[in-house]
């Protein structure tokens, strides 16, 4: 072997070692930290598994864990095509509907008819099937959770559940859900970190600028020192390192955004991949699970059987 491949191999063993003690690292941590499961893009109209419909097996991974689980997130576009009652009850209730008392729902574009396809055939499925777990607080499909470690563990994050359907419920500066948000960051107790999810991400894998209808919600966030922004509607998996709202790379202060169209409809692919695109996956659908340690969260993303596709940890910054 030459100089250049005895370097090779020299750097990628350094890089798995790296990982390796950074897992270790977030293993250490207190194990009733709680563990978060999120998906979108989850249920087709079918219940039956197929290439396309793999609703019942990100169900199973999820329910294989599920005693070790505090809650599960979805990130939109639960049911397709257009979120019918009927659908809802047909496909999503008879595989993600096993942890609906564990479930805080993100709405996205097929779920209330806003999507393209769905344009003139507006469906109350989302809300009729979630009822108040879409909107505890009586807002637009847009509010929070508190998530504590139990026992020993100080663990303590403010999750905020926003609504991307901009064009139903406005996202821009001066709304009233980006007052909402404003204010529930303003409000997040001492010692707790940050995170947020909604379905349309802001960072997107379609074009290399970022969708200007989110800007409000990044600008916010980074300013409030967020450390996780977690989305859908791409059917792929993509892990960006921590970003400003620029999308400049920021490893100390950034925003780490994650998109997980991966709960079970087809699958799909990016059409560019950013510099800052650190890890990018389009062949397995899956559940990303993330546990919530007092200074740092840990990610894997695990495929409905079983591998772990992507995985590591990164420090956050509780609120002062």
């Amino acid at each position: 072997m030459n100089a250049r491949g005895i370097s090779a191999v020299l750097a990628a063993t350094a890089a798995v070692v790296g990982v390796l003690a950074l897992s270790a690292s977030a293993l250490a941590d207190d194990p009733a930290d709680p563990v978060i499961a999120l998906a979108g893009d989850i249920a087709c109209k079918s219940p039956t598994v197929g290439s396309n419909c793999h609703q019942q097996l990100t169900a199973n991974l999820i329910s294989s864990r599920l005693a070790t689980l505090d809650s599960v997130f979805t990130l939109g576009d639960n049911q397709y095509p257009c979120g019918a009652l009927s659908d809802f009850m047909n496909s999503y209730n008879r595989s993600w509907g096993a942890f609906l008392n564990k479930t805080h729902p993100g709405v996205g574009d097929q779920d209330i008819g806003d999507s393209g396809s769905c344009k003139g055939k507006p469906s109350n499925g989302y809300l009729a099937y979630f009822g108040a777990r879409a909107q505890p607080n009586g807002r637009d499909l847009y509010y929070y959770v508190d998530i504590a470690g139990t026992g020993s563990s100080t663990a303590a994050w403010r999750v905020i559940v926003l609504n991307g359907n901009c064009s139903s419920v406005p996202c821009s500066a001066g709304s009233a859900q980006e007052q909402f948000l404003k204010s529930t960051l303003a409000s997040t107790p001492s010692g707790s970190c940050i995170m947020a999810v909604w379905h349309q991400p802001y960072f997107r894998g379609s074009t290399l600028t970022p969708n200007k209808s989110y800007k409000a919600f990044w600008t916010d966030l980074y300013a409030a020192h967020a450390a996780l922004v977690m989305n859908g509607h791409n059917h792929f998996y993509e892990r960006y390192v921590p970003q400003n709202p620029t999308g400049a790379s920021d490893p100390a202060g950034g925003i780490t955004e994650i998109i997980a169209g991966t709960g079970g409809v087809n699958h799909g692919t990016a059409k560019v991949i950013s510099p800052n695109t650190a890890f990018y996956d389009h062949t397995h659908f899956g559940v990303t699970f993330v546990t919530l340690h007092p200074t740092s969260f840990a990610w894997q993303f695990v495929s409905d059987t079983g591998q772990v596709i992507d995985s590591g940890s990164h420090a956050c910054t509780p609120v002062a």
